[in-house]
């Protein structure tokens, strides 16, 4: 918003008639900028006075000056009651070019117009530094506002506004080569800066920027790249509560745009509310960049292609206690997408949400392709897309997750997760560690029902309502799937006939209950040419065949499978079920020590259901001769003298 001496400012009566120029706080004696530049010396103060705007164009400064707005003879700087002085070209000419260092203070620079820089150029080891300034209407090729090179820095504070300039090509606020931009204080550059090529608001060029003090970059266009900041090359870093928000361009990276730069996001700064046409509607990242963000927020931004929060392409993102809420993108990756050669592309996040963002097609929250991702202690919940409303890997990734909740998200396959691991398979290996009584990486309070790794409420319109696996391979480990809905098969995991690729799901020390689908068909549907292998696993209250190998093969043991639907395998694949208690079996099974039909004598405890007790669990507790090193609370095992049957071993 303008400043009351801003918008005063615009209206300052044009050409005075008498001197009206200063120095050093004497009284007036000049009447143009040129002249008073002139005669001052190096670390003077040229004082305008308010209430007029100076027909201004062409001024070199080569020399270390400040350049204020001062009382009505000059004397006194300006009180702030009046109306601002105004540097003018009035459509012609740049106003002054800068080779010092110099401070323009309580000004409009306004109406300027030349190939780089309409009001400004700053070239050299010169810096411009900007105190409460408005640098606004002013038109050039690049740099509508000002325009810095070999070196030259532009320092924004307290309150400046860089609004309503054009370019013909990049840079409609500002444009800096090999410099720096620095704002500060409530600086901004906003207020619809247009660029009909890239960077709305600035474009730079391997350059070092800073955002601090609530400053911030809103509002701009640009019909090519980065409707804010275009960045190539250099760093971009958002400081104490720094935002950019609600620009937008019609090609990629709505807010910012970046290549081959290091980025990064400190504690409560945040990317909103920008629009791209193409992908990244946040931000755009490609070519080796590398971004860290620290608990800051990206929200509600909006991509016509991918990535509606942040897209990347060979880049490494480190993300800690960082939300990604309410982004959307039509294609792929509502919040985040990523994609590259492994190795290039790789993704860490400690914390942080990644919530109710969807995608048109794949990745409501995060799509990876490409991609080694490691996810320690992170959220995903309520996000939506075609496939995978939680999480699309894809395409050769790794993904390992620590303590991730993937909750509540919605998709027509794959309602939590989809792998899909053409063109080479991808891995995704899920774990639950606690130590002492706390999960390991968590960020979430453990109430009773409640697991370090969970899979939970997630629905698929048509199959895989936790998970869908087809060509890829999933390591799961002390994880629960819990309340997941589909409406064809596979309510908790799907994995679809292939005979492309090997299709792998090892489950370990894994809980399934009460999970569902209207036709009561499957809890984990195998299907041909997959593998579905379980190790004291413990399936209880869920709807369907708790296993259905349907041309699909592997074995189940150590586990308790008391959901009534029982074991599904289908001629001729005999199940091996070693030391495993089966309810019902339909089919052929094969192995030692196997118990049908018998009660696992579950019990309840503080921690939840489905555990079992010495002396109540007959069937369940001392069955096995191995098993595990430890359980699914990552309890010990064995408690006595032989493992026992299930996800949970029973304690003394």
């Amino acid at each position: 918003m303008l400043t009351l001496h801003a918008w005063l400012g615009l209206f300052a009566a044009l050409s005075p008639t008498g001197p009206q120029i200063g120095l050093n706080h004497m009284p007036c004696s000049f009447k143009s900028l040129a002249s008073a530049v002139a005669a001052a010396g190096p670390g003077d103060t040229v004082v305008l006075e308010e209430g007029y705007a100076f027909l201004t164009r062409g001024v070199a400064i080569g020399k270390p000056l400040t350049i204020r707005t001062g009382s009505a003879n000059c004397t006194t700087d300006w009180d702030g009651t009046g109306t601002v002085a105004v540097l003018t070209a009035s459509g012609s000419g740049q106003i002054a070019s800068v080779t010092a260092d110099v401070t323009f203070q309580d000004l409009t620079l306004r109406d300027g117009s030349s190939a780089n820089g309409g009001a400004l150029s700053v070239t050299g080891a010169a810096t411009a530094t900007l105190k409460s300034v408005l640098v606004t209407g002013n038109a050039a090729d690049n740099g509508g506002g000002i325009y810095a090179q070999l070196g030259g820095r532009i320092v924004l504070f307290g309150s400046t506004r860089i609004a309503g300039n054009t370019v013909s090509q990049s840079g409609g606020g500002v444009y800096v080569s090999g410099g720096t931009l620095d704002l500060h204080d409530d600086a901004a550059i906003d207020g619809g800066n247009n660029a009909s090529l890239d960077g709305g608001g600035v474009y730079a060029v391997d350059t070092s920027i800073e955002l601090d003090d609530r400053s911030v970059i809103d509002g701009n266009w640009a019909f090519g790249d980065g409707g804010g900041l275009h960045v190539t090359g250099g760093s971009l870093g958002l400081f104490g509560s720094a935002t950019i928000g609600g620009n937008s361009s019609r090609d990629d990276g709505g807010g910012v745009w970046g290549d081959h730069v290091l980025f990064s996001m400190s504690p409560g700064t945040g990317i909103h509310a920008n629009t791209a046409g193409g992908s990244g509607g946040g931000l755009r990242l490609s070519n080796l960049s590398v971004g860290t963000l620290t608990q800051a927020t990206i929200d509600a931004n909006t991509a016509g292609a991918e990535g509606g929060g942040i897209r990347s392409e060979d880049t490494q993102l480190s993300l800690t206690h960082t939300n990604f809420t309410s982004n959307h993108a039509d294609e792929s990756g509502g919040g985040l997408r990523m994609s590259g050669s492994i190795g290039l592309s790789t993704l860490t996040t400690v914390g942080g949400r990644v919530e109710d963002n969807s995608g048109g097609l794949e990745g409501g929250g995060l799509a990876l392709s490409g991609t080694t991702a490691t996810l320690r202690g992170t959220l995903v919940s309520g996000n939506s897309a075609l496939s995978g409303g939680g999480l699309y890997i894809q395409d050769t990734s790794a993904v390992t997750t620590s303590s991730v909740w993937v909750n509540g998200n919605t998709a027509d396959y794959g309602g939590g997760i989809l792998i899909l691991g053409y063109g080479g398979g991808s891995n995704l290996t899920m774990d639950g560690a606690r130590t002492g009584g706390a999960c390991v990486d968590g960020q979430f309070a453990l109430m009773a029902d409640r697991y370090c790794s969970e899979v939970r409420d997630n629905v698929a319109n048509m199959g895989g309502g936790g998970l869908f696996v087809e060509s890829g391979r999933a390591t799961i480990d002390r994880t629960a799937f819990i309340e997941n809905l589909s409406t064809l098969n596979g309510s908790a995991i799907l994995m679809p006939s292939n005979d492309a690729s090997p299709t792998v799901v090892t489950a370990t020390n894994v809980l399934f209950h009460d999970n569902g689908n209207d036709r009561n068909l499957s809890v984990v549907e195998v299907d041909n040419g997959t593998i579905f292998d379980a190790n004291q696993v413990t399936m209880a209250d869920d709807q369907g065949f708790a296993v259905r190998y349907d041309g699909g093969t592997g074995q189940i043991f150590r586990s308790i499978i008391a959901d009534g639907g029982g074991v599904f395998a289908r001629y001729p694949f005999s199940l091996p079920a070693n030391d495993s208690l089966i309810v019902a079996m339909y089919g052929s099974s094969n192995g030692p020590n196997r118990t049908f039909g018998a009660s696992p004598g579950f019990v309840v405890t503080p921690r939840g259901p489905y555990r079992i007790q010495l002396g109540v669990s007959l069937f369940s507790v001392d069955r096995c001769t191995t098993g595990a090193p430890v359980d699914l609370d990552s309890s010990p095992r064995p408690a006595f003298v032989r493992f026992d049957r299930g996800a949970f071993e029973a304690q003394k």
